[in-house]
């Protein structure tokens, strides 16, 4: 154990000092370092459940919402938020327990664990002025609800927000095994 922290710290110290290569080879010694201390940091990595953070997708500009929608099947619930709102600070805390709940659980080193019920993400306003307008989006907090890149609900974040969310979830979620059935 000993000899795997050393080595990761000597391959820290080393790729700085890479620079002074041309940059093919310094892509190349980047690249494998790194390969090297994934693997190494990847045993010392638990996946039990209490360890994992949420998955929550920063989405920037309308080929990002796309991409992001068109994922996969799943609902894809969406925070819209203003960096200097109040009240979406204060949100921010109960999304990412919701998203912590009932999304994707991603381990320290990147790799997705578990697979939850729903993907989530952010779209942040102040980057992104233009999609907010171009979406109706009146009020911050906003959360908005998609499935198979469908805009499906919206809802106005006040004080039981996430219940209302997780309600509509529940309804999505068997409205669409119900679909799945009869298919």
């Amino acid at each position: 154990m000993i000899l795997s922290y050393t080595f990761i710290i000597i391959m820290v110290a080393y790729t700085p000092t890479c620079h002074s290569f041309t940059r093919s080879i310094c892509a190349h010694h980047v690249h494998n370092t790194y390969s090297i201390q994934r693997h190494l940091f990847s045993e010392l990595v638990s996946n039990d459940d209490e360890d994992l953070r949420p998955d929550i997708c920063m989405i920037e500009k309308q080929t990002g919402l796309d991409k992001f929608l068109n994922i996969d099947d799943r609902i894809c619930v969406i925070k819209l938020y203003a960096p200097y709102c109040k009240a979406c600070k204060a949100f921010s805390v109960k999304f990412r327990k919701l998203a912590i709940d009932r999304g994707d659980g991603v381990n320290a080193v990147g790799d997705t664990v578990r697979i939850g019920d729903a993907r989530f993400g952010n779209l942040e306003y102040s980057s992104n002025v233009k999609l907010c307008k171009d979406l109706a989006v009146k009020a911050f907090p906003t959360v908005l609800i998609y499935q198979n890149g469908k805009r499906l609900r919206e809802v106005r974040c006040k004080s039981n927000a996430i219940q209302q969310i997780e309600s509509e979830m529940d309804q999505l979620i068997v409205d669409i095994s119900r679909e799945w059935k009869m298919k």
